[in-house]
């Protein structure tokens, strides 16, 4: 690749790397898809890569460029696993010329090799392998996984954790200077935010939200809200997944509900957002709830933490502590004024710390400064 000019003097090209970008919609590729349109908002070029299908779940923003890939094993077979840069995909970033590469995907090991070698590369995770084997209920990576992801990250010029859980596995694990991270939360464009609830329904109206039942918890919620809650509050369940849902004279199945529908309409008429989770990282959802200015119970696992302020804005509880969830929940309903009190918090914290414009504009300052450094070496 022949020398740029000066970055200072012209607009970022920026590849983006990402493991699904538009054939199945959840909250970090609507973030994503976000990025890309900020980015091109303000005049810099981006080049997407990732792996697609034959049924696009909605209509992404900014160019795609289609790298191979395969399906997931088992039941997450919706989603791909980028096997790296072939034919078209190899020829459209050497014909892009990228100042920098930003990588948000679980594959950026082939993406890597794929590139000119003296080319800076980002990375955005909302986990590192260690984490997940050591502080999640999964089987732990191997020790040449982790020193495979661990050379990754040395070798980056800067990554952008979700959380500070990830940050601290970066700093603890593997060794990367808290010069070299910056913590970059799930962040809303001001443009998506959902109308704010209202919290003052005579029977609390509890929402549940996630594709996964028996990982997200609603099974657990749903047993719940039938047994020792049951005539307090009414459950609501939002999912994609194929299982049969729970039942209950308490609870309402929605299915798939339609994004902007959930945004303005169902969410608003809530007052409590409950997510149970056994397995988490750091769920988009939580932070669209405390948008809408919802009190939230959740598990206090992964990244959690960094959504919610315990105490303040929801509570957090020990995710196989079910007497835990059942105190908080009962808590919840039975103070109207701490859930608008916890609501109010939550709608503040995600406008302080969830913003778009802020979060994505710190993020990008990363990258020009990255590739003019860059150049200037050059």
């Amino acid at each position: 690749m022949s020398a740029h000019p000066p970055i200072v003097d012209r607009k970022l090209r920026v590849a983006l790397f990402s493991g699904n970008y538009n054939y199945v919609m959840d909250g970090p590729v609507r973030a994503l898809n976000t990025l890309v349109a900020y980015l091109e908002r303000i005049g810099h070029e981006v080049l997407v890569f990732a792996p697609t299908n034959d049924k696009p779940a909605f209509e992404h923003s900014g160019t795609l460029v289609s790298v191979p890939s395969i399906a997931f094993p088992g039941k997450r077979s919706e989603y791909r696993f980028g096997l790296g840069l072939h034919g078209r995909a190899k020829r459209a970033l050497d014909s892009f010329r990228p100042d920098i590469v930003h990588i948000a995907a679980h594959w950026p090991a082939g993406a890597i090799t794929s590139m000119q070698s003296d080319l800076p590369y980002t990375l955005a995770l909302d986990a590192t392998r260690a984490s997940i084997g050591r502080d999640l209920p999964l089987a732990a990576w191997s020790v040449k996984d982790c020193a495979t992801e661990a050379e990754l990250c040395q070798n980056a010029a800067c990554l952008f954790p979700m959380s500070n859980w990830a940050r601290k596995s970066l700093n603890d694990d593997y060794n990367i200077p808290s010069a070299r991270i910056q913590v970059t939360p799930p962040s809303l464009a001001s443009t998506r935010w959902p109308k704010p609830a209202n919290s003052a329904n005579a029977v609390p109206q509890i929402l549940f939200i996630g594709n996964d039942l028996k990982r997200k918890g609603a099974d657990r919620l749903a047993r719940w809200v039938n047994g020792p809650l049951t005539g307090r509050c009414h459950l609501h369940i939002v999912s994609t997944d194929s299982a049969s849902p729970p039942q209950g004279p308490d609870i309402t199945f929605h299915g798939a509900v339609a994004h902007d529908h959930l945004m303005s309409d169902l969410i608003p008429q809530m007052d409590v957002f409950c997510l149970p989770t056994l397995l988490d990282m750091s769920p988009f959802v939580l932070v669209e709830a405390a948008a809408a200015g919802l009190p939230i119970v959740a598990s206090d696992l992964g990244g959690i933490a960094d959504l919610v302020d315990t105490g303040k804005s929801g509570i957090l509880v020990p995710p196989t502590d079910e007497d835990g969830f059942i105190a908080a929940l009962s808590t919840l309903i039975d103070d109207k004024q701490l859930r608008q009190k916890m609501g109010q918090r939550a709608r503040e914290i995600a406008a302080e710390r969830f913003d778009a414009d802020r979060n994505f504009g710190a993020l990008i300052d990363r990258l020009v400064e990255i590739a003019t450094a860059r150049t200037a070496v050059k």
